[in-house]
């Protein structure tokens, strides 16, 4: 129910579109402009405090490209005080993941930490292992940047992803095996999403190209996905 309550949309399909064809990054000011005289439009629309968030979350993300980053963890802090992972787990880890790099990337190490804490005691909320590939990713550039050590105890938690991903990794040194698991996925994912955006402009069925996926890709997740499509496909031929 709480989740529901989040799953809104809040731009346009078409100002979206405007707002990242037409502004370049550092033009974040008109587009907070544009966003929020469109939202004072839609305010009465919404549940106070769903608009709060998707208000900042807006903002938030116009300010992180336009590398205004302490602007990115105020604005990511308020939806903090509004939002628990239980009301919208993806938004949640976004949201506090990002608090995490902004706060790394202006030197202020002490709040990086903290926040990393918070998201690591709620990981068990995470909607799906690659929410927790991209915080321990977070954490590790952070251990790296900070030059502190490494929290054992959360070890586990890449344990959990590599487990419930299916990638190849051992888990020896943890920074290595995460800098290694978050470069295969955001490879292999690349390669998925670019086959299924052909599959969907051209209506090719590109079993041939699913298959090969299938046959060299190295995480199991994406191996069971392209399974999941290939037998979509064959079933189509055959009705």
């Amino acid at each position: 129910m709480w989740q529901e309550r989040y799953n809104v949309e809040f731009l346009t399909p078409e100002l979206t579109i405007r707002l990242w064809k037409d502004f370049k990054d550092d033009q974040y000011e008109a587009k907070i402009a544009l966003i929020r005289e469109y939202a004072a439009s839609i305010q009465s629309t919404l549940d106070p405090e769903v608009f709060e968030v998707k208000l900042n979350e807006q903002i938030g993300l116009c300010y992180y490209m336009g590398g205004q980053y302490q602007e990115t963890i105020d604005c990511h802090k308020i939806i903090l005080e509004i939002l628990t992972p239980e009301d919208s787990p993806m938004s949640y880890f976004l949201t506090i993941g990002l608090i995490i790099r902004c706060s790394r990337l202006i030197g202020n190490f002490d709040l990086a930490f903290f926040w990393a804490k918070k998201a690591f005691a709620e990981v068990i909320h995470a909607p799906g292992f690659n929410f927790k590939l991209d915080l321990l990713q977070d954490y590790g550039d952070l251990i790296s940047d900070s030059k502190q050590e490494f929290d054992q105890s959360y070890l586990p938690i890449i344990q959990t992803v590599i487990d419930e991903a299916g990638f190849p990794q051992k888990l020896a040194e943890p920074i290595s095996a995460i800098n290694s698991m978050w470069e295969m996925h955001q490879y292999w994912n690349r390669e998925l999403m670019e086959l299924t955006i052909a599959h969907h402009q051209n209506k090719e069925s590109l079993l041939e190209e699913y298959q090969q996926y299938h046959n060299t890709c190295e995480i199991g997740w994406c191996r069971d996905y392209a399974d999941k499509l290939i037998f979509k496909i064959k079933k189509k031929k055959d009705d």
